[in-house]
């Protein structure tokens, strides 16, 4: 966040000058203070787990500007904007693990154990909230993973509880369901497929009955080979796209005709922009995914 004259003028150090912070620092300084304020509560462990959660290399939400000299705590050097003191940056990350030192300390580990799982077992609860906003099972997922990898198995009750008492053996199912790779990727990708375009129903044409029925069989095809529920080929031309070789004597390479494919991915209609191939022969039909590869909602 740099200082603006009209939006945060209030952002001076105590002589007059003008002060800037990292923009992330908008909520990890609140994080903190939280944290600071009552750190054997379950309202602070949740700012912890927030906190570790943007810290996650995957999530990445770190800084957007730096300074000029964090060193010397100059911000910005051209517009004459300072940090909140020298070394600002190294001091802020000092007060995270700070926290870090304290959770593994003097919090109850139970209250700890409390939080990894009540964060992973949102990550699979039937909550419409989540189905709206994906991002919040991501979320949730990161803070119980992180919380369990960077506070409870460091926490200094760990060794003697963590064979023997079902909450820590609870908290390490769940850590081990939701830190593979693969779950992972599934929550982000669903994140990134709430974010894709819906389109409208196309408006296709007509074609030969011959087209049709091949077309159709090779769009359940990819259907299938996508894991997908067939539905229908809406055909968006009535004549192939001939593609030959670029030199003599140009030899027919295949047919080509623009299709969608309309199927069932999650319970969701979807269309995915595909072509349709013939052969040169004309005995072989094979549809391919587009230059545009999502599956889009249709309207």
């Amino acid at each position: 966040m740099v200082y603006n004259d009209t939006d945060n003028s209030e952002l001076v150090t105590p002589t007059g000058e003008k002060m800037g912070i990292y923009r992330d620092d908008t909520f990890r300084y609140v994080y903190a203070a939280q944290f600071f304020a009552d750190p054997n509560s379950k309202a602070g462990v949740y700012s912890l787990a927030k906190l570790l959660a943007y810290n996650s290399p995957i999530i990445q939400n770190g800084v957007i500007i730096k300074a000029d000299d964090d060193q010397n705590g100059i911000f910005d050097s051209k517009n004459e904007i300072v940090l909140p003191c020298p070394r600002y940056n190294y001091i802020r990350f000092e007060r995270e693990g700070i926290m870090l030192t304290m959770a593994s300390m003097i919090v109850d580990i139970d209250l700890i154990a409390d939080c990894v799982i009540d964060c992973l077992s949102k990550v699979e609860a039937n909550d419409p909230a989540y189905e709206k906003d994906p991002s919040l099972r991501v979320r949730n997922c990161f803070m119980g993973t992180e919380l369990y990898t960077e506070i409870l198995v460091q926490h200094d009750d760990w060794a003697a509880k963590k064979n023997t008492d079902p909450k820590m053996r609870k908290a390490t199912m769940l850590y081990n369901r939701w830190s593979k790779s693969d779950a992972v990727a599934n929550l982000c990708d669903a994140v990134r497929v709430n974010f894709i375009e819906s389109v409208p129903m196309p408006k296709g044409v007509s074609v030969s009955a011959d087209i049709k029925a091949k077309g159709d069989a090779a769009g359940r095809q990819l259907a299938a080979d996508r894991g997908d529920e067939f539905v229908e080929v809406v055909y968006l031309a009535s004549n192939w796209e001939v593609l030959k070789e670029k030199v003599y004597p140009y030899k027919i390479i295949m047919y080509q005709m623009p299709v969608d494919l309309i199927t069932i991915n999650n319970g969701k209609k979807v269309l995915t922009h595909c072509d349709l191939h013939k052969s040169p022969n004309g005995q072989r039909y094979v549809m391919s995914v587009g230059y545009d590869t999502e599956r889009h909602p249709i309207k």
